[in-house]
């Protein structure tokens, strides 16, 4: 009940500040009725290398235009993003980040998950060269607000380590390993010249 009263909550906030998210039509104390939006989630769009590219960024600016609003995500993963015509919304909204962490925390979170959940849909298919990708990521990012691009890049930073484990065959625990890996340098190619903090040297 309590997860159902913070959606339909965060829902219609979202909604609120032009956020695309479903509509709300109808609340019971057990159940609540909102719109369908399709079933071509952004995870499967990542998987067609044709398309993956384009809507990629779209995923990106669809972060900075939700963060210019003032606003954050419950859970920023490419499969709670949902492809309509040219336009993404999003679903999943059952817990708000704000009851345990700052505004600048969650955004940065959005980040991490959407970052995380594109590596986990472009492994070993990366959707274009990965300069190309961290070229695309940087333009974006640096829409976005000082302090939650200095929160992504110092956890980049902090995980870079993980860049130097050996993954094989990329195959079974160590295919975690490798996703991980892509997911720390998508957050480490998104750092720009305006960050003013300088990158630690290990």
């Amino acid at each position: 009940a309590r997860a159902q009263a913070v959606e339909v909550a965060r829902l219609r906030h979202l909604a609120a500040a032009g956020v695309r998210v479903p509509r709300v039509l109808h609340v019971d104390e057990e159940f609540f009725v909102q719109d369908w939006l399709g079933d071509v989630r952004l995870d499967k769009r990542l998987r067609r290398r044709r398309e993956a590219l384009a809507w990629w960024q779209r995923g990106l600016g669809t972060l900075v235009d939700v963060h210019a609003r003032g606003q954050y995500l419950s859970q920023a993963f490419a499969r709670n993003f949902i492809a309509s015509d040219d336009a993404l919304s999003m679903i999943d909204f059952e817990d708000d980040p704000l009851e345990v962490m700052t505004l600048d925390e969650a955004q940065a979170r959005d980040w991490l998950a959407y970052l995380h959940a594109s590596a986990l849909a472009f492994h070993d298919k990366a959707p274009a060269p990965q300069a190309e990708c961290a070229a695309l990521l940087r333009a974006a990012f640096a829409g976005e607000r000082a302090p939650v691009r200095r929160l992504v890049l110092e956890t980049a930073q902090r995980l870079r380590w993980v860049l130097r484990l050996p993954v094989g065959s990329g195959r079974g625990w160590r295919r975690h390993i490798a996703i991980l890996q892509m997911a720390v340098s998508l957050m480490l190619a998104a750092e720009t010249q305006t960050t003013t903090r300088p990158r630690t040297q290990r």
